[in-house]
């Protein structure tokens, strides 16, 4: 099984990401103001992740004053677009991954759609594993900010065998000493966030898992200098 870098990584999907943060850059104290600011680039942003339907009900929520006057709650003026960055655009940005591939897996069907179909409604596969029998598996992650990645196994006969999601539980279970950085990533797909520890001689990549009381929890995976699994473990952030 060998591992094939598409031309379109996810360079592309942060610099997407980017352009929607730089529209945070706000002095104005008005919430709303703010959040007209942001509006076009994240509609820009919306097209690019969901196609032609981009439904006005995924933004028009996020205007309402609740959440806005929650930001804005105990904070100074100056740190509004820091909130908003670093807490409101983060489940945004989630939220909308979330529907806009509920969408856009209502579409696929396993056993009749075609690759170039696949292409066209989910995009350009972040990364393609290739069997021997000509069988291809395409990566769609949602990491960092989201707690889902996708496989996507297209058969020999150019067409969607399976889809599947593979942050689960049984999955985290699977991974054991011994395993190449390939084997981990074919099983979780793409990491939130790789770390490399000088002191300790290893990397350690990790995924979301999950998002509770004030926290985002992460499974963690330890890989020695040799790109081979040691242990895995789990650790948890303030969220935001």
């Amino acid at each position: 099984m060998s591992l094939d870098v598409l031309a379109r990584t996810r360079a592309n999907r942060h610099a997407e990401e980017k352009a929607v943060k730089a529209a945070l850059v706000v002095t104005a104290a008005d919430p709303h103001a703010a959040f007209d600011r942001l509006a076009p680039a994240l509609r820009t942003w919306l097209w690019e992740q969901c196609g032609s339907r981009v439904e006005s009900s995924i933004l028009v929520p996020w205007r309402q004053p609740s959440w806005l006057l929650a930001a804005m709650s105990g904070a100074r003026e100056g740190m509004f677009g820091k909130l908003l960055a670093g807490i409101v655009l983060p489940g945004l940005i989630a939220a909308v991954l979330s529907a806009c591939d509920a969408d856009k897996l209502n579409k696929l069907r396993p056993g009749r759609s075609s690759a170039d179909e696949v292409r066209q409604i989910m995009g350009q596969p972040n990364l393609e594993w290739r069997d021997d029998d000509g069988t291809r598996t395409w990566e769609y992650p949602r990491t960092p900010e989201g707690m889902v990645n996708y496989m996507l196994v297209i058969g020999p006969d150019n067409v969607l065998r399976e889809v599947r999601q593979v942050l689960t539980e049984e999955n985290f279970a699977k991974v054991s000493p011994g395993m190449t950085t390939d084997e981990v990533r074919y099983l979780l797909g793409q990491p939130a966030h790789q770390a490399r520890f000088s002191l300790k001689q290893e990397t350690v990549w990790d995924w979301k898992t999950k998002v509770d009381s004030g926290m985002e929890w992460y499974f963690n995976v330890h890989f020695d200098d040799h790109g081979v699994v040691t242990r895995t473990s789990t650790h948890f952030v303030p969220k935001g």
